[in-house]
Order: C-alpha cells, then sequence, then structure tokens
C-alpha cells in the first residue's frame, strides 16, 4: 500500500531526474527510506557521516539533501550551514526527534527547505520530494529556455543587422553589425530618428507603405537602400516587427535585416556585361538580359538537433525548398542536402560545432523538385547552461539566382574569349585550331608545372587570348609575307601591350588573366623579350607557358611567311633557348610530353 501511495504522489514530477543524499546516523531510518525512494529517483547516496556527505555533495551533481538533525560528528544544522557555504541554493530537508524552537529559527535563517518529525513519514517525505523535484525541474525548463533565448539572440545578432526604434521611429537600440556596416558610431545614432541613414534615392512615398502595415501592427518586408556615414551606400533585406504590449498598444518596432548590397550590385554588373555581349552571343544570353527578378527579402533558418534532427523550420524555409512543414520536421537535416556537396563541406562544418564556433559558407540543398537550392549559410552551435551543444540553429540566404547567373556569365565569358582569340587570329590569316591547340599544350604544361586545378582552368581558358593584339595591327604588317624590317618589328611588338589595354579594365577573373598572357607571352627567361624585358620568374607562370606553347605551335604551322617546320627542328631550337628563351623546367616538361603535344596537333591540324 505504502508502495503505490509514492507511486501515486511522485508521477509526473520529474522524480527521475533528481540525485538525492541521505545522511543519517540511525542506519534503520537509512534502509528505509532507501527501500521506498531508490526506484523513483535518478539516484540516491546513503551515508551516516555528515563529513562523508559533504565530500559526495562536492564530486558530485546532488539536487536534495536529506539530514537528522542530531549526529554525533556535525549536528544538522552546521552540516546544512556548510552546505549553503558550497551552494547557498542548495535544497535542504532536516529530519528531527524532537521539535526545539532554537533549531527551528535557526533552520529558518539558513533557508532550510522543509522540517519534518522522525520517525519520518515516508508519506509526508516523499510529497516534499516530489514537490522539490517539480519546482527543480521547472526551474531547469526556465534556465534553459532563457539560456536558449540568449543564444537565439546571439545567433541572430551575429548574422543580422538589429534595431530597435519606438513608435515614433526615434532609434533606441542598434547592434555592433549595424554600426559597422552603416560608419555610424552607437552614440550617433541613439535617439536621433531613422530618417538619419536614408539614402536620397529612397523617396519619402516609397516608405509609405512600409509605415501604413507597420502601425497596423502587421509585418513589413522589403529592400531599402541606406545611406553610410561616408556618404556611400548599402542595400538591405529588412523585416519590421511591431512589438505590441498586453493592451494591444504598440510598444516598439524590430528591424532586422540582411546585407544584399553586393548581391544587387553584382545582379546590376551581370546585367550591364550581358546587355553589351558579342551580337553573335545574343540568342544564348537573352533571358538574363531580361532578367528583373528581385532576391527574395526574407532569410530562411531551422533548429536541429546535435544528431541533425529537423526540430523546427520558418515558413521562408519552406517556401525556399518547396515543402510543407510537416514534410520537415523529425527529418534528418543532411536528407535535404546535396549528398556530394555535404560530403565535401562535412569535416569542416563538424569541426566548427565541435568546437562551438559558427560555421558560414555556400550550401546546396535539394529541393522538393530535386533540383538543388545554393544558399549562404550560417550554422550557429546553441549549447545548454552546461556548454554542451544542444542545437545547431542554420540560417540561409537563397542565392541560387545569382550562382546559375554567375556560371552563365562564366560561360559567356568562355565563348567571348573564344571567339576573340580565333579574330586575333583571322586577322593575321590563321586558324582557330591554333588557338586552340595552344590552349591544350598549355594545360598539359601546367598541369604537369604543378599548379591547381582553378588556375590550370583560368589558363586554358585565357591563353588563347594571348595575340588579341594584333586586331590593331596594320595588315600590311601583319600579313606581310616576307621578313619584317626593324620598324615593323616593333610596331608588331605592341600586340603585347594592345592586347593588355583591351583586357586590362575587367572586373572579371578569365578577362584579367587573359590580360596577363597577352602581355607577358613574348618575355624570356633571360630577360631579353618584350614589351617590359622581364626575366625569370618576374615573368608570370601564365605567360611562361603561353610562351613555350606559342613558339611551338607556331613554327609546326604554315604561315604567310615561312613554311611550317618540322618536329625536329622544333626541338632543337627548344633546347638551344633552355634557360635562354624559355624556363629550364619547363623544356623539361615539353620534351617528357612531345607525344602528347604531337598527337594534339595532329587532331586539331589546320587541314581537318
Amino acid at each position: 500500500m505504502l508502495k503505490e501511495k509514492l507511486e501515486e504522489i511522485m508521477a509526473d514530477k520529474h522524480c527521475k531526474e533528481v540525485v538525492l543524499i541521505f545522511v543519517d546516523d540511525d542506519i534503520s531510518s537509512l534502509r528505509l527510506a532507501e527501500t521506498y525512494l531508490r526506484s523513483h529517483f535518478k539516484k540516491i547516496y546513503v551515508t551516516t557521516s555528515p563529513y562523508e556527505a559533504l565530500d559526495i555533495y562536492k564530486e558530485q551533481k546532488v539536487d536534495i539533501v536529506i539530514s537528522d538533525i542530531s549526529m554525533p560528528e556535525l549536528n544538522g544544522i552546521e552540516f546544512a550551514r556548510k552546505i549553503k557555504e558550497i551552494n547557498k541554493d542548495a535544497n535542504i530537508i532536516i529530519a528531527t526527534n524532537f521539535l526545539d524552537s532554537n533549531y527551528l529559527f535557526d533552520s529558518i535563517k539558513i533557508g532550510i527547505k522543509s522540517y519534518l518529525t522522525k520517525p519520518l513519514d515516508l508519506i509526508q517525505l516523499g510529497s516534499e520530494l516530489a514537490s522539490i523535484s517539480d519546482d527543480l525541474a521547472q526551474k531547469r525548463i526556465a534556465k534553459n529556455n532563457k539560456n536558449l533565448l540568449t543564444q537565439y539572440k546571439y545567433a541572430m545578432d551575429a548574422s543580422t543587422i538589429l534595431s530597435k526604434t519606438d513608435p515614433k521611429g526615434i532609434i533606441t537600440y542598434v547592434n555592433d553589425r549595424f554600426c559597422e556596416i552603416s560608419g555610424f558610431s552607437k552614440e550617433e545614432l541613439l535617439g536621433k530618428p531613422h530618417s538619419i541613414i536614408r539614402h536620397e534615392d529612397m523617396k519619402s512615398e516609397a516608405f509609405k507603405d512600409l509605415w501604413d502595415t507597420i502601425k497596423n501592427k502587421k509585418t513589413w518586408k522589403g529592400v531599402v537602400k541606406n545611406r553610410k556615414k561616408n556618404g556611400g551606400f548599402y542595400i538591405v533585406d529588412a523585416t519590421i516587427i511591431p512589438i505590441t504590449n498586453e493592451k494591444g498598444e504598440i510598444e516598439e518596432y524590430i528591424a532586422a535585416r540582411h546585407d544584399v548590397t553586393e548581391l544587387e550590385s553584382y545582379k546590376e554588373l551581370l546585367k550591364n556585361q550581358l546587355d553589351s555581349s558579342k551580337e553573335s552571343l545574343s540568342e544564348k544570353i537573352h533571358f538574363m538580359a531580361e532578367y528583373e527578378k528581385a532576391i527574395d527579402a526574407g532569410s530562411a533558418f531551422c533548429r536541429t538537433s546535435i544528431d541533425k534532427n529537423i526540430r523546427y523550420v520558418n515558413d521562408t524555409f519552406c517556401e525556399m525548398l518547396g515543402y510543407n512543414k510537416e514534410d520537415l520536421v523529425g527529418k534528418n537535416y543532411y536528407d535535404i542536402s546535396d549528398s556530394d556537396f555535404f560530403m565535401s563541406v562535412r569535416e569542416d562544418i563538424e569541426s566548427k560545432i565541435h568546437n562551438n564556433e559558427i560555421w558560414r559558407g555556400l550550401f546546396k540543398h535539394k529541393k522538393s523538385d530535386g533540383s538543388l537550392c545554393h544558399t549562404s549559410s550560417s550554422f550557429v552551435p546553441i549549447t545548454s547552461k552546461e556548454g554542451e551543444v544542444v542545437e545547431i540553429m542554420r540560417i540561409h540566404k537563397d542565392i541560387t539566382e545569382i550562382i546559375n547567373l554567375n556560371k552563365e556569365i562564366i560561360d559567356t565569358q568562355k565563348d567571348i574569349v573564344v571567339t576573340l582569340g580565333s579574330i586575333g587570329e583571322m586577322r593575321s590569316k590563321e586558324t582557330a585550331h591554333h588557338v586552340k591547340r595552344v590552349a591544350l599544350y598549355s594545360h598539359k604544361l601546367g598541369k604537369d608545372y604543378g599548379l591547381d586545378e582553378h588556375s590550370l582552368e583560368l589558363l586554358k581558358l585565357a591563353s588563347p587570348m594571348h595575340d588579341i593584339g594584333k586586331v590593331a595591327i596594320p595588315d600590311v604588317i601583319l600579313n606581310k609575307p616576307g621578313k619584317l624590317d626593324a620598324e615593323e618589328f616593333e610596331v608588331i611588338k605592341k600586340h603585347t601591350l594592345l592586347g593588355h589595354e583591351m583586357l586590362k579594365g575587367s572586373s572579371r577573373e578569365i578577362l584579367n588573366t587573359a590580360a596577363t598572357i597577352a602581355l607577358e607571352h613574348h618575355e624570356k627567361w633571360d630577360g631579353s623579350g618584350y614589351p617590359h624585358g622581364k626575366k625569370s620568374e618576374d615573368i608570370h607562370i601564365f605567360g611562361r607557358i603561353t610562351a613555350i606553347a606559342d613558339v611551338y605551335d607556331a613554327l609546326g604551322s604554315k604561315r604567310c611567311y615561312k613554311d611550317a617546320w618540322g618536329v625536329e627542328e622544333i626541338c632543337e631550337l627548344l633546347k638551344r633557348e633552355k634557360g635562354k628563351a624559355f624556363e629550364p623546367r619547363l623544356v623539361e616538361i615539353f620534351f617528357n610530353n612531345i607525344d602528347y603535344f604531337e598527337d594534339i596537333r595532329k587532331k586539331f591540324s589546320d587541314e581537318s
């Protein structure tokens, strides 16, 4: 009967999460309590020594202490005082054979939780323990919630430009990111109207919808151009939320923003570049010239457990990937990630999270229709009060359109580079096969030299532009059938400078690389080349590689001023010019791959 009664009292009171220590010099009392209470609690320590109990309390995580008041080594009141010195919030129950007003008064002063008489009524003790256990659980929940809220605020603070204003639009709070992007200090912003950062491009009427929306206690979202302190600008996607009091009156507005300046500027740059692309490529890039869609203003985020199960997603996250919340909550986060991409970044992500650090980078998700969604993402670890990672907040900005546009502009650049390279060769009555062969030779030389994949791709794409400057050389010199005189040779040498001048103004990496190659592919290892007489490693590696590839192909090809050389003659020249015109290491790589180069020359011959 006693067992069933205790079961009823302690049901749903979180007792299984609680650790007890019971100290009493009466062994029978200890055994009785242990027999009936052990199954209801996480752990129970029992001892007849208050000093042993103190050691246990110091070493173990103990939630409730039960102590007899009359013990030979140390009475219960003194024992309780020592426990309170360790933890002023300790939960202590005192048990005594007699009621003494002095003991009772001391117990109240110390902050004893409960004062019970002996022999112990286990039902009464069970009720006290159940009540304390329930109270402890509520405090744990409150602490965890407070801790999580603090970290959620930190997560949003770390990834968002935040501000608060009063109902009249006077700034009452800004975070550090707001100050960093605007250039204003907190002192310069607090107490000022939000118009302090209004850009002249944003007319007053542009804010009418904003104010009409938030004054009606609704959330407003939109893209805003703001003014920096130095007169510059930045563009943000903003979400403004009205906060109301218990009477439903607006107390303040909270604004969360994300910097989209680079994305918006890049979008304009892509549009401008595409609008000015070659006419022959207009059909391919027509849809991009029509591009008008703005980047989504909202940030998508979700929360996952440490084992990656999704606990929460917001509407924007669902919209971004085309799922309902019911489809996602409970699902493993990496089931909606691109598996190949995830494996490439997994180690870095897990290392950052394990070290309680924020991971930032590009991520790829799988949408409900099977397509990929590219995001700029922040993975923020959320920790318990003990410092253990218990959740991960994953904040995303959809940049799929920018990624796709960037790929398209790179593809367009490739076409432009090859087309213009061919134009340069045709001006000198040569074939498009020459630039294709030079690109393949250069890639092989660069690979065996040890260049990384990105550099190899740039070299392959840009090397066809090496002679683009020839388009500005007069035909009478460019296509002269005989040997050039000194004055004519000085003119032809200018094609390096002209090519560099044509390409150097671009902000795109491929064209910048082509500019370098155009300028330096006639420089020589010993410093006797042109236009600047650079020597050895002062010549860019791309220029050194293209030089040997160009000479090998040019000598082996028929031109208006000469017949094609045989491979033996070309090899003899390269041997003579090793360490003079060409870097010795590149000449060695050339001879190690002569069969490969000859195969390329035959496969893409001028007669084919």
